[in-house]
């Protein structure tokens, strides 16, 4: 005999899977009747009245519960026992702080503190009543995308009685100061039956007001909440009240239901001045002026020359030989690194570290190569922002928060206030936290936003470690930070974790990735979550390392092999990684001017070591130009040194030295070797300075492989683009590098 609810009058297997759940009756009829393409009335008996519908090719049922606990544990029981598998409860609530949660805000139930005379029948004393934290950021992220920006996660009260009693008024005062941000009446007992059957249910209310100032005339469940919408210049109110009754389910994948909230949102758009779409025409405008002015220039190079010292002297006289630095960019070999990227790695998204080196140039370069970008700071975001405007051609702020979304991952995990702000106003979701208080964080500026966990690593050998500052253990990620993340309501899709800026270890990438397998499943097993996204970080190398085991092409076989065997679906996780060096590197050359030379002599038995001090001060030592003969030195012989000062130096291009450990290496420009003539002395020994005044500029000591220089020629320092100019200051206002583009074409002449 097929089972018929005694209640709602239905019969088994004609609810649909997920059901809306409304209070009033009237509101079930308005939902089905005049908001969804089509209905069928299943019911109506007492108060329970029960549709099935259809909306936007869904189907789904609305059904009424009635005022209260006993009566709505009815409702769902029976709901349950007829096919329902998914209960999501549409309904109004009071605020428990009216300071904060205003009338026309809207609440999602994170747990329910259950004082609705039936939960205490059905499960022991101090069972929590929670809702299922999927569907909770389905209708938040509903909300935030349909206008309400004011929606809070939280615990509500399910109160027995709906008017309050004097003898008992402290209650409300007391779940408030523990708390609690709002007053209903039927959360709980749905949460709880949810739990007892094995299904998942959620809730969502509008406040109507504060019951904590009855007396005051605040609280209006009868009325209506007039909802503010805040625009760019000034304060647009509606005229027409908020109705709850227009929230209605807008899909059911993976059973997740979303809402949708009518509130003139067209008309909205038609009187709000939209600054933000101004702002991307002027950046789209202005970009389009520095296309013009960054002209990439084509040269031909004969297949018998070294093409960057061939581009190198095209360069300085395209310029007129200028005492600023100039940073060689070669185009070509950004797209070669980026072929070799998708060959060796065709799993891996790349979202270039901005950070390493912000050029637009190289930015744009990039995009149309098909990266996207990790940023650090808002001020890298409104670069990448710029670029997209620039390169899509529109102004629309929409489209274009799309794209920040698709293509930004903001994966510094300390990150400003400001910045999150910043981040969430551009469309960036994906962010990157590894502590407790950023979550914390994180929820209160961006509550929208899409979280990867960062896990520390093991990273001693990398040429910049990171983990001392940055990351997680793996055992805090899985016991502390995926229950606060839940806690907070954030929406938990990945892990990410970097080995290292310049990784020199194979072996810390195996451990960080099979660390992150551990992740995945302890966020399955734990809290049901089905991670999505893994961020492999850093670390690949510009250039490879001669005698080094750990090459670009090693590391992309072994994170191949380790994705193949810990994440083998490509179809369930996206893979991405932050590269920096690896694409900025070796496509850029430094040349630096000398632009004074002073030969010291001094007595070899006062020279200091060449390799401890750059300075050579005392009372023996002379300038090159100095009249002191050797006959006033007596026998003692004589060394010299030539100082060449520069005009690049470590407050500048070379800060790459202090910060990013990196190795450099000088050689002149052969047309000005030749220029010169063969030489039959040997190699003077040199030091390199930089130009500012401070002695600690110094770029090199005791350097022997150079030939004899002059003032006015050059020297060339390849594998230049990688935390180089990016550092670089003005300090003494000195110029930093300009930038000159180029691609080339091989001649055989």
């Amino acid at each position: 005999m097929v089972y018929e609810a005694p209640h709602l009058k239905v019969k088994e297997g004609t609810i649909h899977p997920v059901v809306c759940a409304v209070g009033d009756p009237g509101r079930a009829e308005l939902i089905a009747t005049k908001y969804c393409d089509s209905c069928e009335e299943l019911a109506f008996n007492r108060e329970y009245r029960t549709y099935n519908v259809k909306y936007q090719g869904a189907d789904f049922t609305v059904a009424s519960h009635g005022v209260g606990g006993p009566g709505c544990a009815i409702c769902f029981e029976e709901l349950i026992k007829c096919g329902a598998k998914v209960i999501m409860r549409l309904g109004t609530c009071g605020s428990l702080k009216p300071d904060d949660i205003k009338q026309g805000d809207l609440i999602v139930t994170t747990g329910s503190a259950a004082e609705d005379g039936v939960s205490q029948y059905l499960v022991p004393a101090g069972f929590p009543a929670v809702s299922d934290p999927a569907l909770c950021i389905a209708m938040r992220d509903t909300a935030h995308e349909l206008g309400f920006e004011r929606c809070h996660f939280g615990i509500t009260v399910a109160a027995a009685c709906f008017y309050p009693s004097p003898a008992k008024e402290t209650t409300l005062l007391g779940h408030a100061a523990a708390g609690a941000i709002g007053v209903e009446m039927e959360n709980s007992a749905l949460f709880t039956v949810a739990s007892i059957r094995g299904i998942r249910a959620a809730a969502i209310a509008a406040v109507d007001g504060c019951p904590l100032r009855w007396e005051e005339g605040d609280y209006d469940p009868h009325g209506t909440a007039v909802k503010e919408v805040p625009s760019i210049e000034e304060m647009v109110y509606l005229d027409q009240p908020f109705d709850f009754t227009q929230l209605s389910l807008e899909q059911l994948e993976i059973e997740k239901l979303k809402l949708e909230i009518a509130l003139r949102q067209e008309e909205i758009r038609k009187v709000r001045l939209d600054r933000r779409a101004l702002e991307h025409m002027n950046a789209a405008a202005a970009a389009a002026d520095k296309e013009c002015d960054n002209v990439i220039h084509k040269i031909h190079v004969s297949k018998s020359h070294d093409s960057v010292q061939y581009v190198a002297g095209e360069a300085l006289r395209d310029l007129d030989d200028p005492d600023v630095p100039v940073m060689l960019l070669d185009l070509d070999q950004l797209e070669n690194q980026m072929k070799q990227w998708k060959d060796l790695l065709p799993r891996v998204i790349p979202y270039y570290a901005v950070k390493c080196n912000p050029d637009p140039m190289l930015v744009k370069t990039l995009y149309r190569l098909g990266s996207r970008f990790d940023c650090a700071t808002v001020n890298e975001m409104r670069l990448v922002e710029s670029i997209l405007s620039a390169e899509m051609g529109a102004a629309d702020a929409q489209d274009i928060n799309k794209m920040m979304s698709s293509h930004v991952v903001y994966a510094n995990p300390t990150k400003l206030p400001s910045h999150l702000v910043g981040a969430r106003d551009l469309g960036v979701e994906l962010l990157v936290a590894d502590s407790a208080s950023e979550i914390a964080k994180i929820a209160h500026y961006h509550p929208k936003a899409k979280l990867l966990l960062r896990l520390a690593c093991v990273d001693n050998s990398a040429q910049c470690p990171m983990s001392a500052k940055f990351g997680a253990s793996l055992g805090v990620t899985v016991t502390v930070l995926l229950e606060e993340a839940m806690n907070h309501g954030l929406n938990v899709v990945g892990v990410s974790f970097h080995v290292g800026s310049g990784c020199s270890d194979i072996h810390s990438l195996t451990k960080a990735l099979v660390d992150a397998r551990e992740v995945f499943d302890a966020a399955a097993s734990r809290y049901g979550l089905k991670l999505s996204v893994l961020d492999i970080g850093g670390g690949f190398q510009g250039v490879d390392k001669e005698g080094s085991p750990v090459t670009f092409k090693s590391m992309s076989t072994v994170v191949n092999s380790l994705l193949d065997t810990l994440f083998p679906n490509p179809d369930e996780v996206q893979v991405i990684a932050e590269p920096g060096r690896y694409f900025a590197c070796s496509p850029c050359a430094l040349i630096t001017k000398i632009y004074l030379k002073n030969v010291v002599v001094s007595a070899a038995s006062r020279l200091p070591e060449v390799a401890g001090s750059a300075g050579i001060g005392d009372e023996d030592a002379m300038d090159g130009g100095s009249s002191t003969s050797s006959d006033e030195l007596g026998e003692r012989k004589l060394s010299s040194m030539t100082r060449l000062y520069l005009n690049d130096g470590v407050y500048g291009s070379f800060n790459c030295i202090l910060y990013d450990h990196q190795e450099v290496w000088p050689e002149p420009l052969h047309e000005e070797a030749e220029a010169r003539g063969s030489q039959d002395a040997a190699n003077p020994t040199h030091v390199l300075f930089g130009p500012t005044c401070d002695g600690f500029d110094t770029i090199m000591n005791g350097v022997t492989h150079l030939p004899e220089m002059d003032i006015g020629d050059h020297l060339l320092w390849r594998n230049m683009g990688a935390y180089t100019t990016a550092a670089a200051t003005s300090f003494n206002g000195f110029d930093t590098p300009i930038y000159w583009y180029y691609r080339t074409t091989a001649t055989t002449t």
